[in-house]
This record gives structure tokens, sequence and C-alpha cells, in this order.
């Protein structure tokens, strides 16, 4: 469908024969649909859909720009394929697609201010009612801090410079020291202030020799709050927190940002248009026209779904794992509660690293240099401490089948031992590779149906081995795992040799 935007220009293209002289025409012509084109007025969302039938231009209706959607609002009768050739046009202008982009940015702000009834509710799919339960855990968290910092209006007064400047030095601290309410933590967030010494002689009250100092009655009331509220840092057990964590104010900010990384992929961004009916249009909607969430503001249980499954975990032991992170971890955890998360602030700022190095020609994504770009950019980075103590959990969770070599009988063993394993998680996958290794490395009688039933071959086999690994813990793995099973444990006895009889030393005959 060849599709471009005719300029603005003086035309006559209603029925009644106006002249548009600032008037935006888009068109859009195809050999199937045939030519459609729509007029807007500037600064007009709603204009006019017109079709060619051959003689001339024939208004056909309405035709709407929905700016939260990136798309036409256009008869039902309008092929989707003409809707979304005229809406990439309009997209293709910066402006329109930052209008976009900037509402997906700001929904949790503008959204959650409608009256919809329970009962007319959408269902969702999993995916996107985690994309809805992240960001109205944002929302429900936001406003939360906003109550406890008194700056919502109708909810009290602004604190005060001085108690706002001691609130900012609590929500910048160090991960690495313990933050608490008493007075000798509060002298030391204060230090750095240029009124430190005011700070300290105005909130902290003297206490009698041997005793702690206390704080102020205004001190005290403001961290409570903050800590009830508002100072919830996730990850403030990560030592090294870096600059870039340390903006994150608190719990609620950590939300957003973990909201927005589930929005984003059920909102595809490089798609542009948010076509009707999608997954990414009903979570919009429901956003949009849900009530203002109130009460607690529960966490989100979901389980995550980039955790390291078991079929990914089989699929990495054998083949490798990919050469960059993040890899996410084997526990379960929800969305964006531990660092190593997919959606963590960040695991976010990795990808947001990786993309920005992927956008150059001499590096595109995916390719070697692409991978060493990435590697030379995160080496340099801040956070690359946290980046590279998650990349090692997960390796050591995912782990690596033996291979036998180099070990001689032990190596042999290592391989016995992780057939049964993967015979235990039921996971064929490894057990074919391992039988692989196995095969020319000792002779087995039986194949690998027989060996993947544990038959008495394979426990002979593997008894034999133990022993002859000459290591007492592959031994008795192997006692333990027959005696469980009720199998006969068969030793090679040792022939007692024959006492020597003695020669009468005259006759030389056998006494």
């Amino acid at each position: 469908m060849a599709v471009r935007a005719t300029p603005p220009q003086r035309r006559r293209n209603d029925a009644s024969g106006a002249n548009h002289r600032a008037a935006v025409v888009v068109q859009a012509d195809d050999p199937v649909f045939g030519s459609w084109a729509v007029q807007q007025r500037p600064g007009e969302a709603t204009g006019t859909l017109y079709r060619y039938d051959g003689r001339g231009w024939a208004p056909t209706g309405p035709a709407t720009w929905n700016a939260a959607r990136g798309r036409f609002e256009l008869p039902g009768a309008v092929a989707p394929e003409v809707r979304r050739a005229l809406t990439d046009t309009v997209l293709a202008v910066p402006s329109r697609r930052a209008a976009l982009e900037e509402h997906l940015g700001a929904l949790v702000a503008v959204g959650f201010r409608g009256t919809r009834p329970p009962a007319q509710r959408v269902e969702l799919s999993p995916f996107g009612a985690l994309a809805y339960r992240s960001m109205e855990h944002a929302r429900c968290l936001a406003t939360a801090a906003r109550d406890a910092e008194g700056r919502r209006p109708g909810r009290g007064p602004p604190l005060s410079p001085v108690l706002q400047a001691i609130q900012d030095a609590y929500l910048a601290a160090d991960a690495r020291e313990p933050v608490d309410r008493s007075a000798a933590t509060f002298r030391r967030m204060v230090g750095q202030h240029r009124h430190a010494a005011e700070l300290i002689e105005r909130f902290v009250v003297p206490a009698p020799r041997g005793k702690p100092e206390t704080l102020s009655a205004p001190v005290t009331k403001l961290l409570d709050a903050l800590f009830r509220e508002r100072y919830v840092a996730i990850e403030r057990d990560t030592p090294g927190r870096t600059r870039w964590y340390r903006r994150v104010e608190g719990e609620a900010a950590v939300a957003l940002d973990v909201a927005r990384a589930v929005l984003r992929e059920v909102c595809d961004a490089p798609a542009g248009t948010v076509e009707p009916g999608s997954e990414c249009d009903r979570v919009l909607d429901a956003i949009e026209q849900e009530r203002e969430p109130s009460g607690e503001c529960a966490a989100v249980r979901v389980r995550c779904p980039h955790r390291i499954s078991d079929d990914q975990r089989t699929e990495w032991r054998i083949g490798g794992m990919p050469p960059l992170g993040p890899y996410e971890t084997t526990d379960d955890h929800a969305p964006g509660s531990v660092a190593c998360c997919f959606y963590h602030p960040v695991s976010q700022e990795r990808l947001r690293l990786q993309a920005q190095v992927g956008e150059d020609p001499e590096t595109p994504h995916g390719s070697r240099a692409w991978v060493d770009a990435v590697n030379a950019h995160e080496q340099r980075h801040p956070m690359h401490g946290q980046w590279a103590a998650c990349d090692l959990k997960a390796e050591a969770e995912v782990g690596g089948l033996p291979t036998g070599r180099g070990q001689a009988t032990a190596g042999v063993m290592q391989l016995f031992r992780a057939f049964v394993n993967a015979h235990e998680r039921a996971n064929t996958d490894e057990a074919l590779v391992i039988f692989g290794r196995l095969e020319p490395l000792i002779t087995l009688h039986s194949d690998f149906d027989a060996m993947w039933a544990l038959d008495n071959n394979f426990w002979d086999t593997a008894h034999l081995e133990a022993h002859e690994s000459g290591n007492p813990a592959h031994v008795m793995w192997a006692h333990q795992q027959m005696k469980a099973r009720g199998l006969t444990i068969h030793h090679a006895m040792k022939a007692k040799a024959k006492p020597r009889r003695k020669r009468n030393d005259t006759t030389g005959r056998d006494r």
C-alpha cells in the first residue's frame, strides 16, 4: 500500500465546496481497497474521512485522531489495512509519536480517574493483568508518598524547608550504612548540610551521662511517617548502591519503574499504534477507566514471567548460557522485587544500555561487535558490580553438565550421578546428553531406554565404577541409591589363600 502525506494546500474536498487553506490531508492508496484520505484542521482531533470513487473525493464519515492510542478512530466499514496505513503516516511525524510515548509515560498520573463499576470490567490475560496490577500498585504507593509528605491539596500544609531538608537527607542515604530513628543517625544524615550545626542544636535533645540522646517531637513525627509510608527502599541490603540508584526515591518510584517495564512488554513501543481490541488496548482502557486504588498498597504477588524456568535451565545447561545478561533467577519472586529481576530498575538500566549500543550501525544488535561493545560499556558503568553479581548468581543456579573427560573414573561417576539427578527431575533432554558422553568412556551393557529405567545393569556398572574411583563419597552414594531401591549389593570376595605346607629340612618332604 502506497502511503503519502499530502501537504496543506488549497483544496475543495467536501460537499459544501469550502476552501481549506490550512487543512492537513493524510492519504493512502491501495490497489485492493482504493484511495482514502483524512482531512484535519491543525489543532483539531476530529476530521473527515474521504474515499476516491473514481470521479472525485466523497466524504465517508468522521475520522478522529486518538493521541492516547496513536491511531485513527474510523467507521467500522473501513478495512483495518486502510486505518493502519493512515495511522502509520501520522506517526511518522515525530511530534505525534512523542505524544503517544508521553501519554504512556504519564499513565500512572492520568489514569485511575474513572467510575466504571466492577461488573463492566474487561477480563485481561495473566500478562495483561500483571501490567495493570503493577501500575495500580505504583499509583497507590505514589498517593501514599504524597500523603506522607503532606503535599497533596487538602491534606495539610507542606513541610517546612528545614524538615524537607532532613527528609531529603534520609532519602539520599547510602545503602551500605544502617538507617534508623536514633540521634546518632540523625547527626550523620545532616552532617553534610550547610546548616548542620544549627539542625543538630535545634533537634537533638541532650540526655544525662550514660543515656542516649533523643530527637525532638517534630523530627520524631517526621521520621515515623517517613519510615512508615515512604522510606522503604527495596534494595537497601545491596552493597555498593550507585548514585543512579540512590536517585530512586523510595518504594513508590521503584514500583513505577517496574510497572512501566511490564507495560512496555504488553504495549510494544516500536509498533507505535495500539490496535483496537489488543491486549495493550484493554490494559490501557482498564487503567484509564478504573477508580483510584484505595486501602493498603498490597504488593503484586504474581510470579515473575521472566523467572528462569526448568525448561530454560535445561536448555542453558546443555547448550550454554547467552553471552550477555540479565539472566534473571530461578527463585520464585514477584516482578521487580529483587535486583536481579528483569523488571527491576537495576536490570532495566542494563537493558537500556544494551539497546543504546545496538542503535550504532557499527555495532548492530545481536552481532559479535555488539557483544564486545556492550561488555566494554558495562565494565565502565557504575552499576557493573551489581550486574556481575546477578550474572554469577544465575550461572550458579543454572549450573552445567559434567563432561566426564580428563578426570578418569571420577569423571565417569559424575556423569552417573548427573544421569540419576536428571531421572529424578524427569529431564530426558539432559539424560540423553549425559548418555552420549558416557558411551565413549566405558562399556555400557544397556541402551538408553534401559538405562533410563535405572535397571540392574545400570546400578551394577555404577557400583563397579564407584569402587574403581577409590572415592568413598562415590561408593557411599552408590550404596545408598541401591539400598533405597531394594537392590542387593554384590561385592567381589577375595579367595582365602591356602596355608603353605612346611617342608622337612632333612628329608625334604612335606610335614
